[in-house]
């Protein structure tokens, strides 16, 4: 299997004056580009950073992807750590992870860091990037996601795994278009898609920051400006830039390609987009972070879009899916079971979830599916994690997040969903500690200092759990 790194260093090594990488402030060509990535390469060695994972501070950054990409080729796993992450959130991870060294211009009291101003100093004379053979830690990165426990939950992804995921989306999805637009942070691995696709294809790659995805006249300028030709996004984010008439076909000229992921797509959600842009070409994906991005994808066609459901696609190679009933054995519908070269190393000091296989590990997904006509189809989910905004989210921890708060009693989170079964709202319901007494918006600020913006619920404060006679929450 050809690794994932060939190509990138490959094309960062030809040093071109073409952009590689560019914000609403910045641009960065291929050969900017490079003489940093090979300043960080340099900088690792001369401070023996070994096999230790190393954690990347920032957002959407230029510096951070580029951090992921010299960690990568030096054979040094990541994390990356997202500003928009509470403080306490971050402690919680690098409690688990114990890292090495920080990357970024966040400081962490007793852990040396390098700052983006060193690798600048040490890029005026740039050299070759390290080549294959590649050195041998299998792990690539770590990435966290909501927990149960109340604490986040550490996903192991190998080298093996990404090259999977290069390989397969290079081929389903060449020849590819000249700039590809990145929507989610790094720390979420819906942006491992746009990364891949931009460094291996060699292609530009076009950041949007969270701050700038809060308002949509400075998005759909820069979309306007820079007019990305394939983008990789959830589908509550298609729906929020179709708010704006001017998300069309007349002032996003270029935008041929939509790569949906994260999240359930809708039939109606893609003839809205057709309505906008008659010639787009829409793929649906499907994959959990434990098995790196996606295991499945297909080109949407309006024959799909009668029937209420989308497909998700076929199994890409060197996977294989079957599904668990209740009782654990095999059959036509039920929990869908991974199995393959895409599925990860494990969770972070957890066994569970994940089975060993006869060559490759296996994941239960804990998602609801089926196959038909070749195709996968995801019906749902058996536990209390659901996807809201593309993001995965458990409400097992915002409850106990909550409870982190003195003058919580009791909790309870719902979700509020739409016709189509896609989760529009979370709401926690919360009782307070009898003689105590908080507004809801000062309780929101200090469920804030443990939870990230999109695992927030909208809060009510009750007397009691308000139940119907079937036990279930009134009004959710």
């Amino acid at each position: 299997m050809k690794d994932w790194r060939d190509d990138i260093a490959k094309n960062l090594d030809r040093a071109s004056e073409n952009s590689c990488i560019r914000t609403s402030h910045k641009t960065l060509t291929f050969k900017e580009a490079h003489a940093l990535v090979w300043a960080m390469q340099q900088l690792f060695i001369e401070k023996k950073i070994n096999q230790n994972p190393v954690v990347i501070c920032g957002h959407k950054d230029p510096e951070v992807a580029l951090a992921m990409i010299a960690l990568a080729i030096s054979g040094i796993p990541w994390v990356v750590l997202d500003d928009s992450l509470p403080l306490f959130r971050q402690k919680e991870i690098l409690d688990q992870i114990q890292p090495q060294f920080s990357f970024g211009r966040r400081i962490f009291t007793g852990l040396p860091n390098i700052t983006p101003e060193e690798v600048k100093d040490c890029a005026l004379l740039p050299g070759i990037l390290k080549k294959n053979p590649w050195p041998k830690n299998p792990l690539a990165y770590i990435i966290f996601t909501s927990g149960t426990t109340g604490k986040p939950k550490g996903i192991q992804i190998s080298h093996q795994a990404i090259s999977s995921l290069n390989n397969w989306l290079l081929a389903e999805l060449s020849p590819l278009e000249s700039r590809i637009l990145n929507q989610a942070p790094f720390s979420f691995d819906l942006s491992l898609a746009d990364f891949l696709l931009s460094f291996n294809g060699g292609k530009e790659y076009c950041l949007l920051t969270s701050k700038q995805q809060r308002e949509l006249t400075p998005v759909l300028k820069q979309l306007s400006d820079d007019i990305p030709t394939l983008a990789v996004m959830t589908p509550g984010y298609a729906s929020w830039l179709l708010l704006d008439q001017t998300f069309n076909g007349r002032h996003c000229p270029g935008l041929r390609r939509i790569v949906f992921c994260g999240e359930r797509l809708q039939p109606k959600l893609v003839l809205r987009l057709w309505a906008r842009f008659p010639d787009l070409k829409i793929y649906n994906a499907y994959g959990p972070s434990e098995a790196t991005f996606a295991v499945s994808m297909v080109q949407i066609t309006p024959e799909m879009c009668e029937k209420t459901m989308l497909p998700t696609g076929k199994i890409k190679p060197g996977m294989t899916v079957t599904f668990r009933d209740e009782d654990g054995k095999t059959s036509k519908q039920g929990e869908i079971i991974l199995e393959g070269d895409s599925v990860g190393l494990g969770y972070l000091g957890d066994a569970t979830g994940f089975e060993k296989g006869e060559h490759f590990n296996r994941y239960c997904t804990g998602d609801i599916g089926k196959m038909e006509d070749g195709l996968l189809y995801f019906l749902g989910r058996r536990d209390r994690q659901v996807k809201y905004k593309g993001y995965r989210i458990e409400l097992d921890d915002i409850e106990a997040n909550l409870l982190k708060v003195k003058e919580v009693q009791q909790v309870l989170t719902v979700i509020k969903s739409d016709e189509a079964k896609a989760v529009q709202r979370l709401i926690a319901y919360v009782v307070l500690k009898e003689g105590s007494f908080m507004p809801e918006k000062e309780l929101y600020q200090k469920l804030a200092q443990f939870l990230p913006a999109y695992m927030m619920p909208a809060l009510k404060i009750v007397s009691s759990i308000p139940l119907n006679a079937h036990g279930k929450v009134k009004g959710a």
